[in-house]
């Protein structure tokens, strides 16, 4: 084994108290096979209680994010296949506004009680309560005539009305979310400048955060055997609990053709087949976990789950020796298409009666089992150089975005405002199945840009 003494080495500390060490080698096993193994390590301090002001325990600073790396190439028959692999821990920074609703955003009167959270029952079992806090009364009727009353007469809800409404409680004990990356590749030239390549990724993440709505007791079930609840503490409205229990699970594979830029042009094609799982993609009110008792109910494709994806980009010039009229233009293209995202049906109001109303979902569908509309854009490009003198030109573009001018419908009206399906469960966008309970249901609330045009002209001394 020879050694190709490419070590590595890097410190850095952080304004915010983010410090990392980064080492790496890499080794020349034999003629065509190299070798790299990386390390990183790095802790993320987090501020005292008393630099932000609450009261009790506080997320103890994680000294375990260890990192290992190492990843090998090997070339085949002369270098035209290359093979490559990895595998490697990443470790996630600490996303400090998820958790600093838990720091500022919790009950400022008394935690909350529920014999089924381990959390509550445990000394400094979750962080909090702040110094602040929210206070209301619960459901929107009596939030409106409360609100009324204040505006017209400015009379405060009674106090026995009121709730406390913690913004997130989140356990104490709180690590690093990491994943684990693993990669293969294999890549061949299959004639003059084209080059072929396949690949695997796979990407596993835990300790992820997820918020969970636990004001709730076991209350038997609804008519579609749905777990229902009853108030776990009367004190409190809907309360929301964050714990490292989250995961994703992302596979994908890839094939690429591509053409280096030769003869004046270049091709590139690219296709992934890929499925992401997970039980809460991001901290939304509405990807809340439907039945904290059973987060695995929520397990599903995740929001971010793009299943086919295509790509293909192409650019081209004309000689300088073409005719004065047709020399130095440049066109380039970009094409994208892929397969819809899914979406969950979402009933409007608290069904299972956890007063948590933005979540649950109509009858007993699955989390994301509605499929969007499928994406497509391809924009443009045209320039052509102007050479006034020998040191000033001109070059003028005209580009064009969404040239077929698609229309992109990215998100739609989730709300099904009823319990239960009042006819034929909707599927997918575009099967112009409705709700007689809300006439806006499956339709667009946000589409991408229509067709736009861009012209420009820049000159260079």
């Amino acid at each position: 084994m020879r050694h190709s003494e490419r070590l590595s080495i890097s410190l850095a500390f952080f304004w915010h108290r983010l410090v990392n060490f980064y080492g790496q080698d890499q080794w020349k096993v034999m003629s065509g096979l190299s070798l790299t193994l990386g390390l990183r390590y790095d802790f993320d301090v987090f501020p005292s209680a008393a630099d932000v002001g609450v009261a009790g325990g506080f997320h103890p600073t994680n000294y375990g994010n260890v990192q290992p790396r190492i990843g090998l190439a090997y070339a085949i028959n002369g270098g035209k296949q290359v093979i490559r692999a990895g595998f490697g821990i990443f470790t996630g920074p600490t996303d400090y506004s998820d958790l600093l609703v838990s720091w500022q955003g919790t009950s400022a009167f008394t935690p909350m009680s529920n014999p089924f959270v381990d959390d509550f029952n445990k000394p400094n079992g979750v962080v909090g309560p702040g110094r602040s806090g929210v206070v209301g009364v619960s459901g929107p009727i009596l939030a409106s005539q409360s609100f009324r009353n204040f505006a017209t007469s400015g009379l405060y809800p009674t106090p026995a009305s009121l709730q406390q409404f913690p913004l997130g409680y989140v356990r104490r004990k709180f690590p690093n979310s990491y994943s684990e990356q693993a990669t293969l590749q294999v890549e061949s030239q299959i004639g003059m400048n084209w080059t072929l390549t396949a690949g695997y990724q796979y990407v596993h993440a835990v300790n992820m955060l997820v918020y969970s709505s636990v004001n709730g007791l076991p209350a038997g079930n609804l008519s579609d055997g749905r777990q229902a609840f009853t108030p776990a503490d009367p004190r409190f409205g809907f309360t929301l609990l964050g714990t490292p229990t989250g995961f994703s699970i992302y596979n994908g594979g890839t094939l690429s053709l591509r053409r280096n830029f030769a003869r004046h042009y270049s091709v590139m094609a690219n296709y992934t087949y890929s499925k992401s799982i997970d039980i809460e993609t991001d901290v939304q009110l509405t990807s809340i976990i439907q039945n904290y008792l059973n987060p695995a109910g929520d397990r599903s494709v995740g929001d971010n789950d793009i299943r086919h994806r295509g790509v293909i980009s192409f650019l081209a010039e004309t000689p300088k020796e073409w005719p004065l009229l047709v020399r130095n233009f440049k066109l380039s293209m970009l094409n994208t298409l892929q397969s819809p995202r899914y979406f969950s049906i979402l009933a409007g109001f608290d069904v299972n009666g956890d007063g948590f109303p933005f979540s649950d979902r109509t009858g007993t569908t699955g989390r994301n089992a509605y499929r969007g509309a499928s994406y497509y854009e391809g924009d443009g490009r045209l320039q052509r150089v102007f050479h006034l003198t020998e040191s000033l030109s001109t070059e003028a573009s005209v580009e064009v975005f969404n040239l077929f001018n698609h229309t992109n419908v990215q998100n739609i009206d989730q709300v099904y405002g009823a319990p239960d399906f009042l006819g034929p469960v909707p599927r997918q966008y575009g099967d112009k199945i409705g709700s007689p309970a809300n006439p806006t249901f499956a339709t667009p609330n946000f589409t991408g840009p229509a067709r736009q045009l861009q012209v420009s002209l820049r000159v260079n001394f």
